[in-house]
């Protein structure tokens, strides 16, 4: 979760928008992490209130501060 959160923090423009699942894909992929895991990780870092959706379902940003 500490790698979702630096992806995020790296790829987002402060734009409101968000990262797209796929761009969290892409950096995690070197790792063999799959898409499944991926969002099942996502969705329990939503429920734990350090992620939260943007504009749809595959975009996230980071309640954390920088």
């Amino acid at each position: 979760s500490d790698k979702i959160v630096e992806i995020i923090r790296n790829a987002t423009n402060h734009s409101g928008e968000g990262v797209s699942i796929n761009t969290i894909q892409n950096e995690l992929s070197k790792t063999g992490f799959d898409t499944k895991t991926l969002r099942r990780v996502v969705a329990e870092m939503c429920d734990d209130g350090l992620l939260y959706s943007t504009v749809d379902d595959d975009h996230f940003e980071t309640t954390a501060a920088d």
